[in-house]
């Protein structure tokens, strides 16, 4: 699997863009964060992150539980995502 954009819920001067990927190191690279700013400039025009992101597990159905962030019981994960907060710029 490749980085996708997987989630925006962008308002008119910030937002979140979720990108997915195969691990944690994906999702948080540059070409993650680029992405993520693309993603939210055809609404915000020029934006920025804000620097506070964490990856997180999710199973198939896109779904994350304490037992994939844990790595307990039968959860499998099948795929990473990491929330960008995007902010517009003035």
């Amino acid at each position: 699997m490749s980085l996708q954009v997987v989630k925006k819920d962008l308002g008119d001067r910030q937002g979140v863009v979720t990108i997915q990927g195969d691990s944690q190191e994906e999702v948080m690279s540059a070409t993650a964060k680029q992405m993520a700013i693309q993603a939210g400039a055809a609404q915000l025009g020029r934006c920025g992150v804000s620097g506070n992101e964490s990856a997180y597990p999710v199973d198939a159905a896109g779904q994350t539980s304490d037992n994939l962030v844990l790595g307990r019981g039968d959860a499998v994960v099948a795929a990473y995502r990491c929330d960008y907060n995007l902010t517009a710029g003035l």
